[in-house]
């Protein structure tokens, strides 16, 4: 068997032209045939899984279909080696994007170091030691391997490993002044401009690319699982295919369809451009759940202490869930343990993305002046304003949030602290991507000597051209995210009313016509609709789930597209379930009501 896969692996390498490549990007230390190799070996493994599965749960009801578990066995085969063989590309668009978030920020850094006279090489090492996320991380490596092959050769073996185009042309730029002996800031200036343009563009194609499948997602998650279920309810009513009408039958149309919302969502992701996305930074890593839950609270402005807090939200969350579980007791026909239980994880669920919510919202509030409170303090330096007062005068109440913390930085600065310091302290109250970019590139500029009035008005001149660009794209996302809303709450209600009333009209036709009629018709299974397949209560039951998952999954979309943060639309989540669920109670009833007359 070996043999025959070694020989497949070599076969499929020739029809893979790419993979070699994308092996390299993504830092996978195989070839292309040992590669293809495991992989063949990993869906052998998995489909004869789902094989012995199938063959277990089909022995168990007693209807053995060999053909079912082949097709089951070769679908799932199929599926394991597209996962590996597309896995390596993936790897490489997910490193590509995360090194260009910080890309600008950390060419722009060097340039102002090189500006002040500071060497590439110092330059590097300086970016290296701050977080610009999977850049500094780059740059640490290109040091590492400095010391063995000199700095040009770095670089280049940096651009051949490195996915990002982006970040090979502006590596290419940069070697290529090295050996010429060009002003290297001269060239940085020219490649952050074009940086710019490019992510901007890119930005600007973002949103329009994601009209274009949104005819994929209304497919996937409002059409075709209300237009399946019609569709079995009616063959297995009917006698036409009876054994079609179990519940397994429906739990499957539900994974599919929250499959193909899958699939949507990490279209979003990987389709979103850099500019669009906060870099993941080194401080944002998980440092333990108390610490977590520490910054959090402090990140929310909270005015208890985050121990009290938590404390509060906790006998909240205990109480809500009691109270829940007695109104929905009536409703759900399951263990009341079970449903306390489940309420209890979704109301914690809820109030932990309330927390990270209002830290988030606190953060973009104070990003929102950042620009204008940087040029004020620069202008009041330039004016011979000592820096404490320049940055008091700076602290506008029209800035709200961060008004009131450019206050307590002015009070850091008159207890004798350094400037640096006093924005460290600031970073450390705000959770802020763009103000812990900022505060960065500001230190970049005081330690070269550049002039602290000059990193101030370059920092927000980046932070104002990158704002001006978000508030284009996010003006069309708002419309995309205003048709899922309308979708999830409205036409996914609509479309299962309709479906679960068909399926009462026909159980309904049932008893009171098919016995009426002679022996020798009743035989047709077509006259007996309703007697076969599951059961209207079963149904309606599994509506609500459907929907539940359905108004789920269109918030995490709402999030991924919006924001490219999921917490952002999970906000979104309870509001909407509630209303989904209500409007197709409300929607079913109306139906009944006018249709149930016929059958009095």
């Amino acid at each position: 068997m070996r043999d025959n896969i070694q020989r497949l692996s070599q076969s499929l390498s020739g029809r893979l032209p790419s993979l070699k490549s994308d092996l390299n990007y993504a830092g996978i230390d195989q070839d292309v045939i040992e590669y293809i190799a495991s992989s063949l070996m990993a869906a052998v493994f998995f489909s004869v899984l789902a094989m012995l599965g199938s063959y277990i749960a089909l022995a168990a009801s007693k209807k053995l279909v060999s053909t079912i578990i082949i097709f089951i066995g070769a679908l799932t085969f199929c599926f394991i080696l597209f996962i590996y063989l597309y896995r390596p590309r993936q790897l490489c668009k997910s490193r590509a994007y995360r090194i260009e978030q910080g890309l600008v920020f950390g060419l722009e850094a060097i340039r102002i170091e090189m500006f002040s006279g500071v060497s590439f090489t110092q330059s590097l090492q300086h970016l290296a030691e701050k977080d610009y996320g999977e850049f500094s991380r780059e740059l640490r490596w290109v040091l590492k391997e400095t010391t063995k092959h000199g700095l040009k050769s770095a670089l280049e073996m940096s651009a051949e490993r490195n996915p990002s185009k982006i970040y090979r042309r502006s590596v290419w730029q940069i070697v290529n002044s090295l050996e010429t002996g060009a002003d290297i800031n001269a060239n940085l200036t020219f490649i952050v401009g074009d940086l710019k343009n490019q992510q901007e563009t890119e930005a600007m194609r973002y949103g329009k690319s994601i009209e274009r499948y949104m005819t994929f997602y209304i497919m996937g998650a409002i059409v075709f699982p209300a237009l399946a279920i019609i569709v079995v309810q009616t063959l297995s009513s009917l006698g036409i295919a009876p054994n079609l009408g179990q519940s397994s039958t429906y739990y499957g149309v539900l994974a599919a369809s929250v499959g193909m919302q899958v699939v949507f969502i990490n279209i979003i992701r990987f389709r979103r451009p850099a500019l669009l996305t906060d870099v993941v930074m080194s401080s944002a890593k998980f440092t333990g759940v108390s610490e977590h839950l520490r910054s959090l609270v402090e990140y929310s402005g909270a005015e208890k202490p985050w121990k009290v807090y938590i404390l509060d939200q906790i006998i909240l969350c205990l109480v809500g869930g009691g109270i829940i579980t007695l109104i929905l007791y009536r409703y759900v026909q399951v263990y009341v343990v079970t449903l306390y239980l489940a309420t209890l994880v979704f109301l914690i669920i809820t109030a932990y993305t309330r927390l990270v919510y209002l830290a988030d919202l606190r953060g973009d509030k104070a990003t929102e002046y950042l620009p204008d409170a940087l040029r004020m303090m620069a202008a009041n330096m330039e004016a011979g304003v000592s820096i404490d007062h320049a940055v008091l005068m700076s602290a506008k109440k029209e800035f709200d949030v961060l008004g009131r913390e450019i206050k307590l930085m002015g009070t850091d600065l008159m207890k004798n602290m350094t400037f640096e310091e006093a924005l460290m302290r600031l970073r450390s109250r705000i959770k802020s991507e763009p103000l812990q970019m900022s505060v960065n590139l500001i230190s970049h500029g005081i330690r070269s000597g550049s002039g602290l009035s000059d990193a101030l008005f370059g920092v927000a001149k980046i932070l104002q051209d990158r704002e001006h660009v978000k508030q284009d794209i996010i003006t069309q996302l708002h419309s995309i995210r205003t048709t899922i809303v309308m979708l999830i709450t409205l036409s996914a209600p609509l479309l299962f009313a309709c479906a679960i009333v068909s399926s009462q009209v026909m159980s309904q036709f049932n008893e009171k016509y098919s016995k009426t009629l002679p022996a020798e018709i009743q035989r047709y299974g077509w006259v007996n609709a309703g007697r076969h397949g599951v059961s209207v209560e079963f149904l309606n039951q599994f509506i609500m789930l459907d929907i539940f998952i359905t108004v789920l999954m269109g918030s995490i979309i709402i999030g991924a597209a919006t924001s490219g943060k999921v917490k952002d639309g999970l906000r979104y989540a309870l509001m909407l379930i509630l209303t989904s669920e209500i409007i197709y109670i409300a929607l079913r009833a109306f139906l009944w009501s006018n249709i149930s007359g016929a059958f009095k």
